[in-house]
């Protein structure tokens, strides 16, 4: 367990830290000095289940803002008061940030108690129970100890005890708020923070964020022991190695996450928590162990827009803190929403949103779901909740996957039944057309949905064998458009070459040649083949055969590097083609969607693949 000290300057917290533990947090010459905590200190305590570590931190105003880096790595804390003082401006400022940032385990400490008679004592503690109630500290024990005597430290250490929870299983992809970082001899650069997700073991790949460094983990230790594994609740400091991994380039304020989870933001729609008069509009964000200034955007029901002046790695329910121009503490906030539209942030609709993903993973997927049509970025939503298991969180909500997007069952109901309707309307209305291709299928289903989510649709669709792609197009299975039969004969010239040609793409000028025909009713004759689905124009006035498609799906996955990518030289192998038409079949893959350029390179979509086979073939690879 990581507990943290809070209070006012020079009221015996880091004392009580060297009573607790043995160790003077104090380690800088300016410190011992002055007799003043400037920076945080680290000390650890116990052994086995009941070792405990203390994040000692400054308690004069100047320093509040690393009084808040040390704050954001710890589970409980230890709010000092001097018992012949009693409370001061930084204990209620301190009492303040700590409740705002919603820490609800701790101990109220009278210190010096040696200093204090019982009365005084008990009436510093009568006045410490009235202050903290309405907090999130209203049921905080308090104890009157000594750092000089002893006396009630082992009461201390058992109320300590006491505060410890069963550790949670680790969730989540890891992530470490840096709040300290340095260089040790013979290892490197070393970062230090709060894991509060996941999992880290040596030699995995992280990535410092916001700047976008990768990394290995080279060494771990954990609450102060050599580990090889270490699991969220743990303070962890991380022995970086790496090409860009260098003395400086890591500090206080940044992050060790996952690759997956480092999608810097500059904007963000919070929650306000304890909003005590008008927001001013700029100020100081302070979430994790980073700060900067902020512009504050008021939404209105108690929601805010921030725009950060460095992008941050957010997540949603990131706790954050805003304190105005003059240094004040404003209110805090809980990130809603780490990626949020760049218009139309305070329309209701948008206002009801945010009121949805304000709650917790399952209840906020939920109520996005349920409104009318209602559909969420899946990957956007995984990442920004930092969900351990996406596939499951789906299922469990009884979700359905279309195109990246998640909707409940009933919209998928509704817009799987428009698509139908308006393919047989199609149809009816024009019945020696092949169907309909996605553009004209997102306006005649209504509302305009994206493109990604009707793909997603018909995908689906296809799969259930609903409907049936025609080149471009889509159409209903009993659908059947017929070429007359003059150009059926023109046709069936055509398809030969093209199927002599193999992946070869031919012109359609040079087959009109061979084939004996005039150019302009020949390219006409291969355009319509295409709207049917039995040729792909796949540059224009380029052709292939549609019935080799699947040839050319085993082709990519033929082609795949041991990363997984295809590249033009050995794809061109795989199709038996020149570079260039193997330079033009990619790129009619990349508009299809079936892949991705990576550079020079192309990420295959497996999802995707069953657009290049029949609806009865199976799916090279999948």
């Amino acid at each position: 367990m990581i507990l943290g000290t809070a209070g006012h300057v020079d009221h015996g917290k880091t004392a009580l830290v060297r009573a607790l533990t043995g160790v003077d947090t104090d380690r800088l010459a300016e410190e011992r000095r002055r007799g003043m905590t400037i920076e945080l200190g680290f000390a650890y305590a116990g052994e086995g289940a009941a070792r405990f570590g203390i994040v000692d931190v400054p308690g004069h105003e100047r320093f509040i803002a690393t009084m808040l880096a040390g704050v954001a790595g710890i589970e409980a804390v230890l709010l000092c008061v001097a018992a012949d003082e009693g409370p001061r401006a930084q204990t209620l400022e301190h009492l303040r940030v700590l409740d705002l940032l919603g820490l609800a385990r701790g101990i109220v400490v009278l210190t010096r108690a040696d200093r204090a008679d019982p009365a005084r004592i008990a009436a510093v503690a009568a006045e410490m129970r009235a202050l903290l109630a309405g907090t999130g500290l209203a049921d905080a024990p308090v104890l009157a100890v000594s750092a000089v005597t002893g006396a009630g430290i082992a009461a201390l250490k058992a109320a300590i005890a006491a505060l410890r929870r069963p550790a949670a299983a680790p969730s989540g992809r890891p992530r470490l708020a840096v709040d300290r970082a340095f260089v040790l001899n013979g290892a490197g650069v070393v970062a230090a923070g709060l894991l509060s997700a996941g999992r880290l073991s040596v030699g995995d790949r992280v990535v410092v964020s916001p700047a976008g460094i990768p990394a290995r983990v080279r060494g771990l230790r954990a609450n102060d022991r050599p580990a090889e594994v270490a699991a969220a609740g743990a303070r962890v400091a991380v022995n970086l190695a790496g090409e860009g991994i260098a003395p400086g380039v890591v500090a206080r304020g940044d992050w060790l996450v996952d690759p997956a989870l480092h999608a810097p933001t500059a904007r963000a729609d919070i929650r306000l928590v304890g909003v005590a008069g008008p927001l001013p509009r700029a100020g100081t964000l302070h979430v994790g162990a980073a700060h900067g200034p902020v512009r504050i955007d008021p939404l209105g029901e108690g929601f805010a827009a921030l725009a950060l002046s460095r992008a941050l790695p957010l997540l949603a329910g990131d706790r954050v803190l805003l304190r105005g121009p003059a240094g004040e503490v404003v209110c805090g906030g809980v990130v809603a929403d780490p990626a949020p539209p760049a218009r139309g942030r305070r329309t209701p609709e948008r206002l009801a949103e945010l009121a949805a993903l304000a709650l917790a993973d399952h209840a906020a997927a939920a109520a996005l779901l349920a409104r009318p049509g209602g559909r969420i970025d899946a990957a956007l939503f995984a990442r920004a909740r930092n969900l351990s298991d996406p596939a499951g969180f789906w299922r469990d909500l009884d979700a359905v996957l279309l195109g990246g997007a998640a909707v409940s069952r009933a919209t998928w109901s509704a817009l799987a039944a428009s698509i139908e309707a308006a393919l047989a309307a199609h149809h009816r209305a024009a019945p020696h057309e092949p169907g309909l291709a996605v553009p004209a299928l997102r306006a005649a289903v209504g509302g305009r949905p994206p493109a990604a989510l009707i793909e997603g649709a018909l995908d689906r669709l296809a799969a259930e064998g609903r409907v049936v792609r025609a080149g471009p197009a889509w159409r209903l299975p009993g659908h059947a458009p017929a070429l007359a039969p003059a150009e059926r004969a023109r046709a069936d010239r055509l398809l030969g070459l093209l199927a002599a040609a193999r992946l070869r793409p031919r012109a359609a000028h040079d087959l009109a040649a061979e084939a004996g025909l005039p150019p302009e009713p020949a390219l006409a004759t291969l355009r319509r083949l295409a709207r049917l689905g039995e040729a792909a124009e796949v540059a224009p006035g380029r052709f292939l055969a549609a019935a080799l498609l699947p040839d050319l799906a085993a082709a990519l996955v033929a082609a795949r590097g041991p990363d997984g990518l295809v590249r033009p030289a050995p794809f061109r192998d795989a199709a038996g083609c020149g570079r260039n038409m193997a330079i033009v079949l990619l790129e009619w893959l990349d508009r299809l969607g079936v892949t991705v350029r990576r550079g020079e390179a192309r990420l295959v979509r497996a999802d995707r693949l069953g657009r290049l086979a029949p609806p009865s073939a199976p799916v090279p690879g999948s």
